[in-house]
This record gives structure tokens, sequence and C-alpha cells, in this order.
């Protein structure tokens, strides 16, 4: 049987107007994770009683990114193995105890890399400034 575990927004009551939250929607789905598992996700999304508001979990949002089944944490470890150790998406789909399908490996490897750059070129004038100039080179091969 594969676990559950519920995920709901922190607090009882409306950030903003400090009105009761009530129960609004239960979302229900399987989560594959690195370092927990596979287990089932209850998120019970909550609505401020005045205004209507909707409140999620921010916990499970940090863990998995919505509609996702693979957690935020197997796209690091596929994204390192692929391109920081060279392995190629069999082995690393082998390394995961084939939980997870060697296209998927390589989908959210690829995700991972393009979240890598976008987070590299937000700051590169901060990079400049810390190290005055730099050369970047990336020299390697991946499987297609």
């Amino acid at each position: 049987m594969i676990p559950a575990i519920v995920f709901r927004y922190p607090s009882h009551v409306c950030p903003e107007c400090r009105a009761h939250l009530i129960a609004y929607k239960t979302e229900r789905r399987i989560v594959r994770s690195y370092s927990m598992g596979e287990f089932t996700a209850i998120h019970r999304i909550m609505k401020c009683s005045n205004h209507g508001t909707l409140f999620r979990s921010s916990m499970l949002e940090s863990l998995v990114s919505p509609h996702c089944t693979y957690a935020n944490d197997i796209m690091v470890e596929a994204a390192m193995g692929r391109f920081i150790k060279g392995y190629s998406c069999s082995e690393i789909s082998a390394g995961l105890n084939n939980s997870i399908s060697e296209s998927h490996v390589r989908l959210l490897s690829n995700r991972g890399m393009d979240i890598l750059m976008e987070i590299h070129e937000e700051n590169i004038p901060r990079l400049k400034d810390a190290m005055n100039s730099y050369i970047l080179q990336i020299d390697g091969t991946t499987d297609s």
C-alpha cells in the first residue's frame, strides 16, 4: 500500500482579513520522489470564507511541480547524473530502480538543465561582479 501524505495551507485563517478558511477542494495524485519514495499526495485546498481567495500548500509546490508525477529531486538527480556524471538515460533509469522510464529521465534532465540556464542567466551580472571576468566552457557529450 502506498503511504499518503496530507498537504494544506499552514494557517486556519486568511492572512489578509483573518476570516476562517474553509475546505474548497481535495486533490489526490501519486508522486514519485528520490528521497521519499512513492506516495499519494492529498492536497487540501482552502478558501477564504470572506472573499474567496484560494490557499494552497507551498510545501507540496516546493516538492513537485503542478500536474507532475516526478518530484523535483528526481529531476535534479537525473540532470546531475546525465550532465555532470555523464551517465546515459538508461543508466540513470536503472539507478533509480527503473521507477522512471528512460524517456522521462531524458525529459526531466532536459528540464533541469533549462532551469539551470535560466538561473545562470539571471545571475550573470552578479557573477561578473564577483569574478571580474570569466569564461564558461562546456565540453562534453550526452545521449540524444
